[in-house]
């Protein structure tokens, strides 16, 4: 177990604490609680060095959302953690994988997965940087209607603990400008709360064909979710590098046609075209502070600037200084 302090909370504020990315009973909440891994603690946390900070910006009787930032750095899994209440944690930054059970899913910007309530978990982060995102609770019976539609029929949650979704890019610039407005003033009530719940719908309905993606032996569906794991981590890891199809097979294990399909049937989408998505997810976060386009597109590997703001432009519908002046 990693070495670190002994992180305590007052038994009189656990109940104000989340789970990682699970929200905690209605109430105030304080906007600086760090716990180790996210715990909801049924007697005090562990000990440990993997914090999570959350800061709620949200609740209506409807919807309730926060932020996380998690410096985790373990490359393999962590202290216990505990989901108290049914949450879908959509992810801005960062890399992280999930253990709950049997069932293990990893978790990339623009991915939404679903953490049941009243669950243990644990996580491991692949790569160095930690992660942020946001966490978006409803009702128990609002939750039910969005899972049922999504999967033309009621689905139970246990259903979706392997899968993730890829949120549409321009859904993820919806949620990011959301999140600043929240963070900046009150926006109308009618508004977030609408947003939060077609945002929901879209993660719900992704989680479930992602799910139905995953046909044949169970032997061959893991070996095939390893190895477009592996492509999701070489991606994270060299986001700037010029790739190439037979390095990316061989870091895989698989020939560059059988990998080429097995990604996109898991996937939806072709490696490349998964390549720009999170070039372009990490273009949202970093213009949030910067506006050298050249440099930015330089860093993220796109081949000139006006290939980087065409792609940009054709993804969010905004050309990259306009996101910039928008979301500062």
């Amino acid at each position: 177990r990693p070495a670190g302090p002994a992180i305590r909370a007052p038994r009189a504020a656990t109940r104000f604490i989340w789970s990682s990315l699970a929200l905690g009973p209605k109430g105030p909440f304080p906007s600086n609680l760090a716990v180790h891994a996210g715990l909801f603690p049924r007697e005090s946390p562990p000990e440990g060095d993997a914090l999570v900070q959350f800061n709620p910006i949200y609740q209506s009787p409807i919807v309730r959302i926060a932020r996380w930032s998690c410096d985790g750095h373990s490359r393999s899994p962590g202290e216990p953690a505990w989901s108290r209440e049914p949450t879908f944690a959509f992810v801005l930054h960062g890399l992280f994988r999930r253990y709950l059970g049997k069932a293990e899913v990893l978790a990339a910007p623009g991915d939404a997965i679903f953490f049941p309530g009243d669950s243990e978990y644990r996580t491991s982060h692949p790569l160095d940087g930690g992660d942020h995102g946001i966490g978006i609770r409803v009702d128990p019976g609002t939750l039910e209607e969005i899972l049922g539609r999504a999967g033309h029929g009621k689905v139970e949650p246990d259903r979706l603990l392997r899968s993730r979704a890829l949120v549409p890019a321009r859904a993820i610039l919806r949620l990011r400008q959301l999140a600043s407005a929240l963070d900046k003033e009150q926006p109308a009530a009618l508004d977030v709360d609408e947003t939060a719940l077609l945002l929901l719908g879209q993660a719900a309905g992704g989680i479930v064909v992602a799910r139905g993606r995953s046909a044949g032996r169970a032997a061959t569906r893991r070996a095939h979710r390893k190895a477009v794991d592996r492509v999701m981590e070489l991606v994270q890891a060299r986001l700037h590098e010029r790739l190439r199809l037979e390095e990316i097979a061989r870091e895989a294990a698989y020939s560059p046609y059988h990998l080429c399909r097995v990604f996109r049937d898991q996937t939806g989408m072709t490696i490349h075209g998964y390549l720009n998505r999170q070039r372009l997810l990490r273009a949202l976060e970093v213009l949030e502070t910067q506006d050298n386009l050249a440099r930015l597109a330089s860093r993220l590997g796109f081949v000139s600037h006006s290939h980087f703001t065409m792609a940009f432009t054709t993804t969010f519908r905004y050309c990259p200084s306009q996101w910039g002046v928008r979301s500062r």
